[in-house]
C-alpha cells in the first residue's frame, strides 16, 4: 500500500515519487517549456489483464487532483499579495480550560463538602459563568475534580481566572514540582507572606471580593521562585476554590501579558524614585486603577520599582493612561549596545536620539483629560533611531506627572517573522528576526479563517508537504501547519524541525488534541538528513477516530473522537527560531484540507452510494423527478397546493410581514355527508425576525347547505338535552336548600350542612356546565351567538317559572315542556306573576333563584350584544 504522485515545481520541472520515498525528476523544466500551455481535461482509468490470467486484486483508494487556484495547494507570488494568512501573535496561546459556555457543570467537583453545597452554570451580566454556593469557606470546589482529568500541562505555566466575590475566598492552583507537590495559594489580603513548604502564599487585595468582576493572571513559576528559588515547575494540573460566587474563564497561558491591572485593590510594586509623592489604588469611571499624585514631573514614579520583568518574549508594551498634565513616559530595556529607555512625550514628533535616551511622540492630545491606550513596538521604536541595536529584556515602566494609568501590559513582538514565497519558487517559507541571547523561542503566528468551517466528522483529508534542508548542524527552527476549533484551540498539528543546536537531528510528526484534553501524534523519529515528508490526518467514521499516515509510516489510529461535531474554523501557521540561531531552511510546499460536507454524522447510518445522506436543499424548481409511485403522489399534492397559494407583503403597525394564503378544494371522489369536497384553507404572517403566526387554519364542506342543516338538527337536540340537565340539578339544589330552611334545622348539625353543601354545589355545577356548553359550542361552531342568547334566555325563564308557579310542588311538577316551549317562542309568560309569589319562598332559597334568574339575564343579554356585532 503506498501513494504515487507526480508534481510539476516550477524550478526542477515534472517530478514523481513513489512509495518507497524516492523521488526523481521525470522532465525538466526546460524539456518541459513548449508543453506548458497544454490544457488538462480528463481524468482516466485504464485496467487491463493478459490473456487469460486470472487478475490480481488491485484498488485504488484515492484519486486527487490540486492546482492553483486555493490558497494553499500550490504556492507562489501572488499568496503574498493575498494576504491570506494574517499575522496574529495573540492566537493559540491562550489554552481555555472552563468559560461556562456549555451550560453544564461537567468536570467540577467538591473537594470539602461541609457543609452542604451546590455548584451550577448561570448567565449572570449577560454570560455564562459557574455559580459556587456553599458554607464559607468551609466548602472546597475543584476544577477538575477527577485525576484522571487533570490538565498536567508541562508548557503553560500562567493562570488567568475571572471571578465575582462578594465574600472571603481561598484560590489555591495545584502545581507538581521538582521539590514535589506544591500549592499556590493566592487569598484577598494585602500582604504576600509566601512560605518554603507545600503552600506558596499571595494576596490579591481587599478589592478582590467587592462584589464586581476581577480578572487575574499570574505568573506561576514567577510567583513560586520568588518563594522558593531553585524550585521549578514540572505541569499545571487544577484550579480549586474555598467561598461562594462566580467564576469564569479559566485559562492556562504561555506568557503573562498583564503586569499592572490594580485589580488587587493594591499598590504593591509602585515607589517614587524622584521627588515626593503618593500611589493610590482607586475606583474611577467605574474600575480600578493607579493614582499617581506628586509635584508635576518633578515626581518619578517607577513600577515594578525593586524588582526587574526581564522580559525577553514581548517586546511590544500596551497601557491606558488619563492625564491632565505634562508627563513623561520611559521603558527601561536592555539591548546589545547597554542600557536604554524608550522614552514617550505629549508631543507630535519624534525627537529620536543615539545614546541611551530615545524619543518619541504621543500627541499633545494624549492630556486631554480623557483615557488613551497606547501600544508601542519597542524594538520597532528603537530601530528608528538605532537601527543595528537589539532589545534584550524589558525590564520596567517609570513615569513622571501626576495622573492616572491603567492596564499595564507587554505582548509578543508583533513584526518578529513572516511568511515568504522566494521569487519563482512553489513553496512557502518562514523569514524570522533572530534576537541575541535570549534562550528562547521566538516567532510569529500567522491565521486563516476557513471560507467554510466544517465539522470535525467530514474532514476527508488535512496534509502538509514539507521538506526540511539541513545545510548546517548550527542551525534550528520549528514549522507548525495546524486547524483549530471555533473556540481557537488545537484539533490537528502536522510540524517539521530540528531543535538540536550542532547537530543535525530533525523531525515530522503528525498530532491530534482532543477536546477533553490530551494529545496523540504519529513521530518521525530523529532524522538525520534532509527530509521530504508528506502528513496526513483524517476521520475514519467506521472507528470514530483520528488516523494518521506520513511518509515512509503505515496508517495509524491515533484517537478516538469525543466530539466529532467539533467546528473546524481556522488555519493556523506557526514558525519559530531559537535564541539567536540561524533559521533552519523549512518549506512548505502543499497544505491540502478536503472535506465531505454531505457526510452522515457518526450517529446516523450511511446511506448506500450514491443516496444523499442529508435533506435534500430545495432548489426553487416546481417538481422534480418521481422514482415511485408515493413519490409521484406527494409531488402531485404539492403542485395543486403551490397552485393555490398567494402572498403578499402587508404592513402592521409600521412592521413589514409576509401574508401567505393558500386556498383549494380537494375532490374526496365520495360524497362526505352528502358534501362534494373538502375546502382546505390556511392563511399564515412570518416577519422578519421569522417569527410565525397562524391566523386561520381550517377544513370545511365545498357544498355545505344540507350538513348545515343537519348539523343545526344536532344542535338543537344538544342544547335540549343540556338544558334539561341544568334545569334538573338547579331543581335538586334548591329542594335541597329549600328543604333546609323549612324545617328550621339548625345549621351547625352535621346533617344540616352536608344537605346546605350538597344544594351549593348543585347550583353551581348547573351554572358551570350551562356557561361551559355555550363556550365550548361557540369555539367549536356548532352554536352562533343568537344560538347561544336563546339557551341563555330559556334558563333565565326557567326561573322566572320557578318564581310565578310559587311553591316548590308547583315547578316541581311544571315540567321541562313548560320552559322549553317558553326558549322556542310558544306560549305566553305572565311576567306579572313574577314578584307577587315570591313571599312563598324562604330566605336564602328566594335570594339565590333572583341570583340566579339575574346571571342568566346578563349572560343573555351578553349574548344579544355578541350577535348584533357579528351580523351587523
Amino acid at each position: 500500500m503506498g501513494v504515487i504522485s507526480i508534481r510539476y515545481d516550477p524550478l526542477n520541472g515534472l517530478s514523481v515519487r513513489t512509495p518507497n520515498d524516492y523521488q526523481h525528476i521525470l522532465i525538466t523544466h526546460n524539456q518541459m517549456e513548449d508543453h506548458l500551455g497544454r490544457t488538462i481535461k480528463y481524468v482516466g482509468i485504464e485496467s487491463e489483464r493478459y490473456s487469460t490470467y486470472a487478475e490480481h486484486d488491485e484498488r485504488i483508494y484515492s484519486i486527487r487532483v490540486s492546482y492553483s487556484g486555493s490558497d494553499y495547494t500550490i504556492f507562489h507570488e501572488s499568496c503574498n499579495e493575498a494576504d491570506s494568512l494574517y499575522q496574529d501573535n495573540s492566537f493559540a496561546t491562550s489554552f481555555l480550560k472552563e468559560d461556562a459556555e456549555d451550560g453544564d457543570i461537567a468536570l467540577w467537583g467538591v473537594y470539602d463538602a461541609e457543609p452542604a453545597d451546590t455548584i451550577s452554570n448561570e448567565i449572570v451580566d449577560g454570560d455564562r459563568a459557574i455559580l459556587l454556593q456553599g458554607g464559607w469557606q468551609d466548602t472546597g470546589y475543584r476544577y477538575p475534580y477527577n485525576v484522571a482529568d487533570y490538565w498536567n500541562d508541562a508548557s503553560n505555566f500562567v493562570i488567568q481566572w475571572s471571578m465575582k466575590y462578594s465574600e472571603a475566598y481561598q484560590v489555591f492552583v495545584s502545581l507538581d514540582t521538582s521539590a514535589g507537590h506544591r500549592y499556590m495559594w493566592y487569598t484577598p489580603a494585602s500582604s504576600d507572606s509566601l512560605g518554603t513548604g507545600e503552600y506558596v502564599q499571595y494576596g490579591l487585595g481587599s478589592a478582590s471580593y467587592d462584589g464586581r468582576w476581577h480578572t487575574f493572571q499570574r505568573d506561576l513559576l514567577a510567583d513560586l521562585q520568588q518563594a522558593q528559588p531553585s524550585v521549578t515547575i514540572n505541569d499545571v494540573n487544577a484550579f480549586l476554590i474555598r467561598g461562594s460566587g462566580y467564576v469564569d474563564d479559566i485559562k492556562l497561558l504561555s506568557y503573562l501579558s498583564i503586569k499592572e491591572d490594580a485589580e488587587d485593590g493594591r499598590t504593591t510594586g509602585w515607589d517614587e524614585y524622584s521627588g515626593t509623592g503618593n500611589v493610590y489604588n482607586v475606583l474611577v469611571d467605574n474600575k480600578r486603577v493607579i493614582q499617581l499624585s506628586g509635584s508635576g514631573t518633578s515626581t518619578g514614579y517607577k513600577y515594578p520599582y525593586s524588582t526587574s520583568w526581564n522580559d525577553a518574549k514581548h517586546l511590544t508594551i500596551q497601557w491606558d493612561m488619563k492625564y491632565s498634565e505634562n508627563y513623561r513616559i520611559y521603558i527601561s530595556v536592555d539591548t546589545t549596545a547597554g542600557h536604554r529607555y524608550m522614552t514617550y512625550d505629549p508631543v507630535d514628533v519624534d525627537n529620536l536620539g543615539t545614546g541611551e535616551y530615545v524619543f518619541h511622540g504621543l500627541g499633545s492630545s494624549s492630556k486631554d483629560g480623557t483615557w488613551h491606550t497606547f501600544t508601542r513596538d519597542l524594538l520597532a521604536d528603537l530601530h528608528d533611531a538605532q537601527p543595528t541595536v537589539d532589545i534584550i529584556d524589558v525590564n520596567a515602566i517609570l513615569i513622571r506627572g501626576s495622573g492616572y494609568i491603567d492596564n499595564i501590559l507587554l505582548l509578543p513582538h508583533s513584526s518578529e517573522a513572516s511568511l515568504v514565497v522566494p521569487s519563482g519558487q512553489s513553496y512557502i517559507q518562514p523569514s524570522i528576526i533572530s534576537r541575541p541571547a535570549t534562550n528562547t523561542w521566538h516567532g510569529g503566528t500567522f491565521v486563516e479563517a476557513l471560507d467554510r468551517p466544517f465539522r470535525l466528522y467530514q474532514l476527508s483529508e488535512f496534509s502538509v508537504h514539507g521538506v526540511v534542508d539541513q545545510v548546517a548542524s548550527n542551525r534550528m527552527g520549528k514549522t507548525f501547519v495546524g486547524l483549530f476549533d471555533e473556540n481557537m484551540k488545537c484539533v490537528f498539528w502536522i510540524y517539521m524541525g530540528d531543535s538540536w543546536g550542532g547537530t543535525t537531528k530533525g523531525y515530522f510528526n503528525t498530532a491530534y488534541y482532543p477536546e477533553d484534553g490530551g494529545s496523540y501524534y504519529q513521530a518521525s523519529g530523529d532524522l538525520l538528513t534532509d527530509f521530504d515528508k508528506t502528513g496526513c490526518l483524517w476521520y475514519d467514521r467506521g472507528t470514530n477516530s483520528i488516523k494518521s499516515t506520513m511518509t515512509g509510516k503505515d496508517a495509524t489510529t491515533l484517537a478516538e473522537v469525543d466530539n466529532p461535531e467539533r467546528v473546524i474554523m481556522y488555519l493556523v501557521v506557526t514558525a519559530q527560531a531559537y535564541d539567536d540561531y540561524a533559521l533552519l531552511d523549512m518549506r512548505i510546499h502543499d497544505i491540502n484540507i478536503e472535506t465531505n460536507v454531505r457526510t452522515a454524522p457518526p450517529d446516523m447510518e450511511e446511506p448506500p452510494p450514491g443516496e444523499d445522506p442529508l435533506p435534500t436543499v430545495y432548489d426553487g424548481t416546481d417538481s422534480g423527478v418521481s422514482t415511485n409511485s408515493a413519490e409521484q403522489m406527494h409531488d402531485d399534492a404539492a403542485n395543486t397546493a403551490n397552485e393555490h397559494i398567494t402572498s403578499n407583503w402587508i404592513l402592521i403597525n409600521f412592521w413589514p410581514v409576509l401574508e401567505i394564503i393558500g386556498s383549494y378544494v380537494l375532490d374526496t371522489g365520495e360524497a362526505y355527508l352528502r358534501a362534494g369536497g373538502v375546502d382546505n384553507h390556511v392563511q399564515l404572517r412570518i416577519d422578519l425576525l421569522a417569527s410565525v403566526t397562524i391566523v386561520s387554519l381550517g377544513v370545511g364542506i365545498s357544498n355545505e347547505d344540507e350538513i348545515l342543516q343537519h348539523e343545526a338538527e344536532l344542535s338543537l337536540l344538544e342544547s335540549f338535552l343540556i338544558g334539561y340537565v341544568v334545569y334538573s340539578t338547579l331543581k335538586a339544589g334548591l329542594a335541597l336548600i329549600c328543604a333546609v330552611e323549612q324545617m328550621g334545622l339548625s345549621v351547625y348539625q352535621p346533617s344540616t350542612m352536608i344537605a346546605l353543601g350538597a344544594g351549593v354545589a348543585l347550583v353551581a355545577l348547573a351554572t358551570v356546565l350551562a356557561i361551559a356548553h355555550v363556550t365550548m359550542g361557540l369555539e367549536s361552531g356548532k352554536l352562533t351567538h343568537f344560538a347561544a342568547m336563546l339557551f341563555f334566555a330559556g334558563l333565565a325563564l326557567s326561573m322566572a317559572s320557578i318564581l310565578a308557579f310559587g311553591s316548590l310542588k308547583g315547578y316541581l311538577s311544571t315540567g321541562l315542556l313548560y320552559i322549553f316551549m317558553k326558549i322556542w317562542g310558544y306560549g305566553d309568560l305572565a311576567w306579572n306573576a313574577v314578584y307577587s309569589f315570591l313571599g312563598q319562598f324562604m330566605k336564602w332559597t328566594k335570594l339565590i333563584v333572583i341570583f340566579m334568574f339575574i346571571l342568566f339575564c346578563v349572560l343573555t343579554a351578553s349574548q344579544l350584544i355578541m350577535w348584533w356585532m357579528y351580523e351587523f
